[in-house]
């Protein structure tokens, strides 16, 4: 006996299945595809902001701090600790936010994404 008429997703059939398939590989490509984060540190020791993104926000860290990078702006600046980190974005909206934090070229800016999380909201609006 046929219950579903053919309309996929109608009863517990092969279209539901397919649906269903379809539905998971929809969710596991979107939680793939964002990874990125626009992470801000902080030096007491320059008493300075560090802008950039990243798709492993702890990783990028510790690079910063460990002197990967021994001729970069960060290697005068150890140690960093990680200020704010705006994650849960796509690659391109992760650096089109990046830009504009940078381009802002405000610390107080940058103190108020922290103390004003709906900034960051509007941000991920703005950047689509």
């Amino acid at each position: 006996m046929t219950v579903n008429h053919g309309v996929p997703g109608s009863s517990p059939g092969e279209g539901a299945v397919s649906q269903r398939g379809q539905l998971i590989t929809d969710l596991f490509l979107f939680s793939i595809s964002m990874k990125y984060s626009v992470y801000i540190l902080y030096s007491s020791k320059l008493d300075r902001f560090y802008i950039g993104t990243t798709d492993d926000v702890p990783n990028r860290l510790i690079e910063h701090n460990n002197l990967n990078y021994k001729d970069a702006f960060t290697s005068r600046g150890v140690p960093w600790v990680l200020y704010l980190s705006i994650g849960g974005l796509l690659s391109e909206k992760a650096y089109q936010i990046e830009r504009h934090i940078k381009k802002m070229k405000s610390k107080k800016y940058i103190e108020n994404l922290k103390s004003y999380p709906e900034i960051i909201i509007k941000l991920k609006e703005q950047y689509k």
